[in-house]
C-alpha cells in the first residue's frame, strides 16, 4: 500500500507491550495500516516475544523485519543499538536468559523497596505467577501487580501512591564487545539508534563520532540517521558521515505510545517527513524488499 504520494513507507523502529510500549500487537498493527507502512521491525528493548505471538494478529500483510533494540554498555555509558535480521543461536538464548534474570531481579528488588518504605506485605505465590506471566518486567508491571492485589485502583494510582519514589529500568546492560561478538554469531546487522540522544553525555558532535568509529572498529554496521530526535542539520551531517565512513544507514519513528502520556511519534514518519525507501542504505532497503517478497508469497499474492 502506498501512500497518496505514491510512496512505500517502511518504518524499522517501534516497540509493543513486549517491552516498553503502549500497544498490544494488534494496536500496532492497526497504527501501523492507518500509517500507511507496508514493512516495519517491532524493535523491543532486549526482548523478542513479538515474533512469536503473531498467531490471531491481523498483520495487514504488513512485512516483518525481524528486530530487537539493545542495551549496549561503553565507557561507563550504555547505548541503544538495533539488530536486525537475526538467527537464533545459543549466543542469543545465553543473552535471552541473562536479560530474563535482570528483569526479575529488578521485579523482585522494587517489591522489597515497597515492603520497606510502606510495610507492605505479598505473597510468594502470587508474585512468581505475576512473574511467570510477564515477559518484560519494569515499573509499569510493578504498578500492574499493585492493582491485581487491590492496593491501587488504577497503575496511576499505583504509581502515585507507591512508586513513585523508585528508579525508573535501565534493563540489562551488555557489555560492548560482547555484543559485538553476539551479533556476529547471530548473522545479524547492527545500527546504532538515535545519535543524537547521546549528545548529552558525549556533549560534542566530535565525540559522538568518535565513539561511532569505535563501535564500527567491534562490528558497528550502521546509523540510524533518520529518527524523531534529528534536524534537518543533523540528518544531512550523519548520512553525510555515514556515506564518507562506509556505514549502513536506516530510518524509525521509535514509536511507544507512551503509557498515561499523549504519543506524538507516529509510526512511519519522522520530523518532516515519511520514512520512504531513500531513509535506508541499499542493504537494509534490499532486507526491507526480502522482507516484503516473503510476504507476498505467505499470502499467495
Amino acid at each position: 500500500m502506498k501512500n497518496t504520494k505514491g510512496e512505500l513507507i517502511f518504518d524499522l523502529h517501534m516497540h509493543s507491550h513486549y517491552s516498553d510500549g503502549g500497544c498490544s500487537l494488534q494496536q500496532l498493527f492497526d497504527r501501523l495500516h492507518e500509517q500507511r507502512v507496508v514493512a516495519a521491525s517491532i524493535t523491543d528493548h532486549n526482548h523478542i516475544e513479538a515474533y512469536q505471538n503473531l498467531e490471531g494478529v491481523q498483520t495487514y500483510k504488513i512485512a516483518l523485519v525481524k528486530g530487537m533494540e539493545c542495551n549496549v554498555g561503553f565507557k561507563r555509558e550504555y547505548y541503544h543499538i538495533l539488530m536486525y535480521d537475526f538467527k537464533d543461536c545459543p549466543a542469543l538464548q545465553k543473552y535471552l536468559k541473562l536479560v530474563r534474570k535482570d528483569d526479575v531481579k529488578f521485579f523482585k528488588k522494587g517489591l522489597r523497596q515497597l515492603k520497606k518504605l510502606y510495610r507492605l506485605k505479598f505473597d510468594r505465590k502470587k508474585v512468581n505467577d505475576f512473574i511467570a506471566k510477564n515477559t518484560y518486567l519494569d515499573k509499569v508491571r510493578l504498578n500492574n501487580f499493585l492493582v491485581e492485589q487491590k492496593l491501587a485502583s488504577s497503575g496511576r494510582d499505583a504509581f502515585h501512591k507507591f512508586t513513585k519514589p523508585l528508579p525508573e529500568k535501565l534493563g540489562y546492560i551488555y557489555p560492548a564487545k560482547k555484543f559485538f561478538a553476539l551479533v556476529k554469531k547471530c548473522g545479524a546487522i547492527s545500527i546504532l539508534a538515535h545519535p543524537n540522544k547521546y549528545l548529552a553525555f558525549l556533549q560534542s558532535e566530535k565525540k559522538l563520532q568518535e565513539i561511532i568509529l569505535q563501535f564500527k572498529a567491534m562490528g558497528l554496521d550502521g546509523i540510524e540517521v533518520f529518527n524523531n530526535r534529528q534536524t534537518k542539520r543533523y540528518e544531512k551531517l550523519h548520512l553525510d558521515f555515514a556515506k564518507k565512513h562506509g556505514f549502513e544507514w536506516s530510518g524509525g519513528s521509535d514509536f511507544h505510545k507512551e503509557f498515561g502520556q499523549i504519543e506524538r511519534k507516529k509510526p512511519g514518519r519522522v520530523v518532516g517527513h515519511n520514512l520512504t525507501a531513500q531513509c535506508y542504505s541499499p542493504k537494509l532497503a534490499q532486507l526491507i524488499y526480502k522482507a516484503m517478497e516473503k510476504e507476498k508469497n505467505k499470502t499467495g499474492e
